[in-house]
């Protein structure tokens, strides 16, 4: 390649990049990847490049020196005649003397500028976490972009390429959030670079917020998907409090003050329960999850008809790229405290989970432009959906029947004879306009119990318009067949065939519009 000392003045580097070159190498299981800074450097280059920087301007020691050239004096050179000097900040940095020299040679180089030209001339990207005590002056007050993420639970730090996979989609974003800065701090500097006019930021959704949202800060294993919500729901035009930029503070005095400010402007709160608790700030009984979730809980306990939106993924995927064990999502939250009266529940997968949550907001902000909008009731029919332990997948696949058809399902596992289990199916059944039973490979004498449970009589004695369906699924038997023959089987008000292709027709009834 061409060295620096070659490059023509009109086609000189505008941005060194500073490294060790340890943390350019990639681990010994996959050997031919790339390692955290050729791949940084590529995507960077790449950025940059669509904006209007010549190809030459970002220069890196390792793929830009011949093997004949003396590598000191090529690498002064460059950093000489470079604008700005890009930093890959990590321990292995601090640790070398050869970056240490880079350092001092560019600020030698500053230092014969005029001192207005000084300023903001070196970025800095934290590959893993550093103490401001260990680091070189010139860098102490300098902005950090970091491309690593901190479990606050267990203190370690990850970077987010690994050397053998992106390890978050928070990647690409701060890759395009560096390139816009450089690029327009190369702009002020005069460097000739777009020319048809100054650059502009990345798009933002135009038009007037629809509604403010609480989407509650997640434990570390669900930052990807928390991220990728709130990119949703901003492309919506949807506010998202707290500041999905910041996180929540170690002082529980001041996280209790920023939670409860969010809550109060929000038409709901959205919570994603993975199997992490969250770091549990100063003075707070409960890790983040838990704590956002109780304050969510004492504020729809202040005003009523506020929802929490509550995803608890069934099949849970782990740091490895392995699914864990299926959860009981109802379980999983009892954990946490009591269902209330307007939870939703969901357990599909993410993507299904942002559907039915831009679904709801939509819902819920969708009036007549000429009144204030009314955020708090959802036009579409609340649907209990109950299974014994041996039909939840029967249950799962009713959920999403109900869901095509134009309902708001919620599943609950069903168990009769337990206390918790009633008090459980009381608690869903209090929202529910109407009740569907799955009855697969369930005895009989179990479906004929559910059906006659005394909560579902005290829900039935409120709701005189709500129906009570039973769905019959596989395996056959002779009572299922009499069951859908005479329209009637315990308490249903409605028997259907589930494998029957005219289903959801029949659902019709039951979320065409609420009783």
């Amino acid at each position: 390649m061409t060295s620096v000392a070659k490059i023509d003045p009109s086609d000189r580097p505008m941005i060194f990049v500073s490294y060790p070159r340890i943390d350019d190498t990639p681990p010994p299981d996959k050997p031919k990847n790339q390692g955290f800074v050729r791949w940084f450097y590529d995507l960077l280059r790449h950025e940059l490049s669509q904006r209007g920087l010549p190809d030459g301007g970002v220069w890196i020691d390792r793929f830009q020196i011949e093997p004949a050239e003396d590598f000191t004096e090529v690498i002064k050179d460059a950093l000489e005649k470079s604008d700005l000097l890009l930093v890959i900040l990590s321990r292995n940095y601090l640790k070398s003397e050869f970056c240490a020299k880079e350092i001092d040679t560019f600020v030698e180089h500053l230092n014969s500028l005029p001192e207005k030209d000084r300023k903001r001339r070196i970025f800095r990207v934290d590959k893993g976490e550093v103490l401001d005590r260990e680091l070189p002056a010139v860098l102490k007050g300098v902005h950090a972009i970091r491309f690593f993420e901190k479990d606050p639970e267990t203190g370690k730090d990850y970077p987010f390429y690994d050397g053998r996979k992106v390890r978050t989609k928070k990647y690409v974003p701060e890759i395009e959030t560096l390139a816009y800065s450089i690029f327009k701090r190369l702009q002020e500097l005069g460097d000739g670079i777009g020319s048809d006019g100054p650059v502009k930021p990345p798009p933002q959704p135009q038009g007037p917020t629809k509604a403010c949202v609480y989407v509650a800060k997640p434990a570390f294993d669900m930052n990807d998907e928390y991220q990728t919500l709130v990119r949703e729901l901003e492309g919506r035009r949807y506010a998202v409090v707290p500041n999905p930029d910041q996180d929540l503070p170690n002082d529980g005095v001041a996280a209790m003050r920023i939670v409860r400010e969010a809550l109060a402007q929000s038409t709901l709160s959205i919570h994603l329960v993975g199997e992490k608790r969250g770091f549990k700030p100063d003075g707070l009984d409960d890790g983040i999850v838990g704590f956002q979730l109780a304050e969510a809980k004492a504020r729809a306990e202040r005003s009523d008809k506020f929802p929490r939106l509550i995803w608890i993924p069934k099949l849970f995927r782990q740091s490895d790229g392995e699914s864990s064990a299926p959860r009981d999502p109802v379980k999983v939250l009892e954990q946490f405290g009591p269902l209330l009266k307007f939870d939703d529940i969901e357990s599909d997968a993410g993507a299904r989970f942002n559907e039915f949550v831009l679904q709801r907001l939509d819902d819920l902000v969708k009036v007549r432009p000429s009144n204030p909008p009314d955020l708090t009731v959802a036009k579409k029919p609340d649907v209990f959906v109950g299974a014994l332990s041996i039909d939840l997948a029967h249950g799962v696949s009713m959920v999403q029947r109900i869901k095509e058809t134009g309902g708001n399902p919620t599943l609950v596992p069903l168990n009769p004879g337990a206390t918790a289990g009633n008090e459980r199916m009381a608690a869903m059944l209090e929202r529910a306009d109407h009740a569907v039973f799955c009855w697969g490979q369930a005895d009989e004498a179990s479906v004929f119990d559910a059906l006659a449970s005394p909560v579902l009589e005290n829900w039935r004695a409120k709701r005189s318009k709500g129906r009570v369906c039973l769905a019959i699924f596989v395996p056959d038997s002779d009572m299922k067949s009499a069951a859908l023959i005479s329209g009637s089987f315990g308490a249903a008000d409605i028997v259907v065939d589930a494998s029957d292709g005219e289903l959801g027709m029949k659902l019709q009834p039951l979320v065409a519009s609420k009783p």
